[in-house]
């Protein structure tokens, strides 16, 4: 398919219903497979027809939302002026993830920060010998960088650490799941974008509930000292009790 779209001053109802059609019996409403063509297809339809989002939303049975986000989706194809191949693997989600690694107010600019988002993904890995990285390199170099308990905004890992995108995001989202080299990791939104937080541990498990019964007998006497006068407080009671609760973690932390 093209990615010109025709602009339109209003459709007729009865042309968007043909071509409307004409998309459901080239590529289906389910088939995964051409999830990109359809949604590409669609997204190119909602802004030639000159319809308000109301009026798509009605035609099509889906919440305005919906709507703005596959004609903005519209409005890149027709904007893209780089030519990057991305036939029949663009969906209007997966712009959205790039979409939403950009900021700012202008729409064309954050378009061209698309595009390059995309041709960082899309280069040649013998001329961007940074995508043979293992994905464990890549959260290595994050946490050296970041793992400093801090937000960053992922723009900012991203620029620092010089890999693609997808694998930057990739090794993030994998800490925040999976604990990558005993890293954990959390995410925000900040504006239209996210900020992560990351930290390092022993990578050594706790079970909760036997951890709560070791720490019980300290934490009343420990209670219990909280509860006198400052005449009969015991500061070197305190302090065994203090060394008892490190000998505990240690032991638990094996």
């Amino acid at each position: 398919m093209s990615n010109n779209i025709t602009p339109i001053h209003h459709m007729a109802k009865d042309e968007y219903q043909k071509q409307r059609q004409q998309i459901r019996a080239q590529v289906g409403d389910v088939n995964r497979e051409a999830t990109a063509i359809r949604d590409q297809a669609l997204a190119k339809l909602f802004v030639s027809s000159g319809w308000t989002q109301q009026e798509l939303a009605e035609a099509e049975g889906k919440k305005q939302p919906w709507i703005d986000k596959h004609m903005r989706f519209g409005r890149f194809l027709n904007f893209n002026p780089s030519g990057i191949n991305y036939e029949n693997t663009l969906t209007e989600r997966r712009f959205r993830s790039y979409w939403e690694r950009t900021q700012g107010t202008n729409e064309r600019q954050r378009f061209v920060k698309v595009l390059q988002l995309m041709s960082d993904d899309a280069a040649p890995k013998e001329d961007n010998p940074t995508q043979r990285a293992p994905r464990g390199t890549i959260a290595k170099r994050i946490i050296e960088r970041f793992g400093d308990g801090k937000w960053h905004a992922v723009e900012a890992i991203i620029e620092a650490i010089g890999a693609p995108a997808r694998q930057v995001i990739g090794a993030l989202q994998n800490m925040q799941h999976k604990g990558t080299l005993n890293a954990y990791c959390a995410r925000r939104r900040a504006g239209n974008s996210h900020q992560y937080r990351i930290m390092t541990g022993s990578g050594h498990k706790i079970d909760y509930d036997h951890l709560v019964k070791e720490l019980q007998p300290i934490l009343k006497e420990l209670e219990s000292e909280g509860k006198k006068n400052q005449v009969h407080i015991s500061p070197d009671a305190v302090l065994q009790l203090t060394i008892e609760l490190k000998r505990l973690l240690a032991k638990l932390a094996k």
